[in-house]
């Protein structure tokens, strides 16, 4: 069970990392475009 916690734990904080760089290239890619 701890096992598993710790893999959420890590899934979690992948997806959300995933999540601010999408964020970030999606920022990146607006401030591009308003050039």
């Amino acid at each position: 069970m701890t096992k598993n916690k710790k893999a959420q734990k890590a899934l979690d904080k992948l997806l959300s990392r995933q999540d601010y760089l999408v964020v970030q290239g999606n920022d990146l890619a607006k401030s591009f475009g308003g050039l």
